[in-house]
């Protein structure tokens, strides 16, 4: 009698064993229905996933610059000119249209840009500020020879 019982709760076990396996079965497959249902995941500005790839993609100047008194913003510069804009040695270039100035270890780089004629003549020196910085790059060494 008592194997009987043993043989009983143990076939009882097995069942509910299998009927366990067979309910996650379905769960499982319950899920995947519901997951391949939902539309495809939009992501946004404030998402937090976009803002820790912002902040990965980040960069950063390696000394503070300005351009006529604005905060340059490094996130479209390359890392070359970041560099090579650290880097810049004070005086005038391109014809003495531009001037670098090294104040409070910050580099500020001046010139005229209120009237239309003075915009339109940068616009014939240099198409874009990484133009600029490279210009000034490839004139320094002659800036530094002559002086």
């Amino acid at each position: 009698m008592a194997t009987e019982k043993n043989t009983d709760l143990t076939s009882a076990v097995l069942l509910l064993a299998e009927n366990q396996v067979d309910s996650q079965r379905k769960l499982q497959e319950t899920l995947d229905a519901l997951k391949a249902s939902q539309p495809p995941r939009e992501v946004q500005f404030g998402d937090p996933d976009y803002q820790a790839k912002l902040r990965a993609e980040r960069k950063v100047l390696k000394r503070p610059a300005f351009q006529n008194g604005f905060e340059v913003n490094p996130s479209g510069l390359s890392d070359e000119v970041i560099d090579r804009l650290a880097n810049l040695a004070p005086g005038a270039y391109l014809g003495g249209r531009v001037k670098v100035a090294l104040e409070n270890d910050a580099v500020h780089l001046i010139y005229k840009n209120r009237e239309i004629e003075h915009r339109m003549a940068n616009d014939r020196l240099f198409s874009s500020f990484s133009d600029l910085v490279n210009k000034i790059w490839a004139e320094m060494p002659k800036q530094t020879a002559a002086a």
